[in-house]
């Protein structure tokens, strides 16, 4: 039933993707977020008996499932780590977030497809996950892009001996902050203090807005910035 929302949610992302002429490598990412939530689906159970785990059980929550989504999530955030314009440097973060966004609405529409049974608690299970979950992996995979960001600013000013591996150490250590976020956010979630996971999102996602907000305003990128 899932693969079938998928279809019915991404073919016509992908038509309006045809049409716009502005925009197109957000859409692109946020589209590949919601095929990488369908491979990790897939990929998900296969992962889980091969390492004896239970896919519903707090052990892949927190253990399996954030290194791998983390990284199919932010997949595409390799092309403006090395090849994306120059121009995209400073908004390497959003491309994570919107390719954490649109992991997390198929995820959601698991949940409700799994977890329906009346409509007040049906929406009170979207509101809840939107405003939680959702915004965690969109925040996550922003995580990873603005490591990415400042991974380019290093090839750029780093000496061409240490420039790649610096680069990709920072990167590392993006990738890894975030699969600590996302693993963490998990265990908290499935613990007694699971009213924390509904709230810390949120706060964070606010805080980092402003944070990077100004240092975006700030990034001498950012004026020639053309999104095409």
């Amino acid at each position: 039933m899932i693969e079938a929302a998928f279809l019915g949610t991404i073919i016509p992302l992908l038509l309006l993707v045809v049409v716009l002429r502005h925009s197109r490598p957000m859409m692109l990412t946020f589209c590949w977020g919601m095929s990488a939530f369908v491979v990790a689906y897939l990929a998900g159970g296969v992962a889980a008996r091969a390492l004896g785990v239970t896919a519903a059980g707090s052990s892949y929550a927190v253990f399996v499932a954030p290194p791998m989504e983390e990284l199919l999530k932010s997949l595409p955030l390799f092309y403006f780590l090395f090849r994306g314009k120059k121009t995209f440097v400073p908004f390497i973060y959003i491309f994570g977030m919107a390719a954490g966004i649109g992991f997390a609405i198929e995820e959601n529409l698991l949940y409700l497809i799994n977890r329906h049974t009346e409509i007040l608690s049906s929406l009170l299970l979207m509101i809840v996950r939107s405003f939680s979950t959702c915004l965690m992996h969109g925040v996550a995979t922003a995580v990873i892009g603005f490591a990415f960001t400042t991974a380019r600013r290093v090839r750029r000013n780093s000496g061409r001996r240490i420039t790649l591996l610096a680069a990709l150490l920072v990167a590392l250590g993006g990738y890894a902050a975030a699969v600590s976020l996302h693993g963490a956010y998990n265990y908290v979630l499935l613990s007694r203090w699971h009213p924390l996971a509904v709230l810390a999102p949120g706060l964070l996602f606010v805080f980092g807005a402003i944070l990077l907000k100004r240092a975006e305003t700030q990034a001498p990128e950012t004026k020639r910035t053309v999104w095409r």
